[in-house]
């Protein structure tokens, strides 16, 4: 009996893991982005106030760029792993507010905020990353997001990502 219940648990194990591991790797990356956006902005208030010479700058911005082409590139296989947006929508406010009443606790951390959370994360580092330093894959990727997308709201985020990159950028 000890050794069915221990193959049993060994088997359903990974499915327990995935979710946890997918929003953990969610919850890294955005992180990892709030710092990339925090030494931007921490460039650009040293680079007005000329404290520090102007190669040191120049050698941080190209370092956060790389930083923010990495994370980018981590973006994009979360988002190959996880084709949803064809059947993610927005829930709706009513019934979020039910489910945290009856589970007394925070709505749950669904597919939609979980797809817009990376979208977002794309969003703040293309304020920061040389737009010939993204890959043609994650652009590709963002376009498909934003044509099959169900959800207006994560289409016109998805399109927000380019409209960011050309206005920071060029």
């Amino acid at each position: 009996m000890q050794s069915i219940i221990q193959v049993l648990n060994d088997s359903f194990r990974p499915l327990c893991r995935v979710p946890a591991e997918r929003y953990n790797d969610f919850f890294v990356l955005q992180e990892m982005t709030r710092i990339a956006v925090a030494f931007k902005v921490r460039s650009n208030v040293l680079e007005s106030v000329e404290i520090t010479n102007s190669e040191l700058i120049s050698t941080n911005l190209g370092l956060l760029s790389r930083l923010a082409t990495s994370i980018m590139e981590r973006l994009l296989l979360l988002l190959n792993n996880d084709l949803i947006e064809e059947r993610v929508s927005q829930p709706t406010n009513a019934w979020m507010n039910f489910l945290a009443f009856a589970n007394h606790g925070p709505p749950c951390f669904n597919d939609y905020y979980y797809l817009y959370g990376l979208l977002d994360c794309a969003t703040q580092l293309g304020r920061i990353v040389d737009k010939n330093d993204v890959s043609l894959q994650f652009e590709e990727r963002v376009r498909k997001i934003a044509k099959n997308c169900i959800d207006s709201s994560i289409r016109w985020k998805a399109v927000r990502i380019h409209n960011i990159m050309d206005q920071y950028l060029d």
